[in-house]
């Protein structure tokens, strides 16, 4: 540990005595040398970022694909379920059209049939309300 002192308070004055020594396209070499490499470096991330994006931009494409399959499929299957469910509907609106038609028919019966009824026994089917009327009805007797 007490080497590492003594050398790093030599590394200054050896860079120093060292760029001094190296000529003048040793120097230019050596700027140009790390800025090339910085350059190559940027290039390699510029071209994996690339990379990189175009996969991701697969991906995403790929799935919006499968997510469009999927919601046309979906999309005919609401149209099935919607043409069975109007054919219900209408199924349903014409079994209540017929019922009202029949039921229709029957209050008809039933008026036709309370009209002979009344003309065959030639009188009102309601008593008159009087006094003796409640004795003609065993249950309506007052105690």
């Amino acid at each position: 540990m007490k080497h590492v002192f003594e050398i790093a308070g030599l590394v200054p004055f050896l860079a120093v005595l060292t760029h001094d020594d190296l000529s003048f396209w040793e120097r230019m070499l050596e700027k140009w040398g790390i800025g090339l490499i910085g350059l190559g470096l940027f290039v390699f991330l510029a071209k994996w970022t690339a990379k990189r994006e175009e996969n991701l931009q697969k991906a995403r494409d790929e799935r919006e694909k499968e997510s469009q399959t999927e919601r046309v499929a979906l999309l005919a299957r609401n149209n099935e379920l919607q043409l069975e469910l109007l054919k219900a509907i209408n199924t349903h609106a014409k079994k209540a059209e017929d019922l009202t038609r029949e039921a229709t028919l029957a209050n008809k019966d039933n008026a036709a049939a309370m009209r002979m009824l009344v003309r065959k026994m030639k009188r009102p089917c309601v008593n008159p309300i009087d006094d003796y009327g409640a004795e003609t009805y065993p249950g309506s007797q007052e105690q």
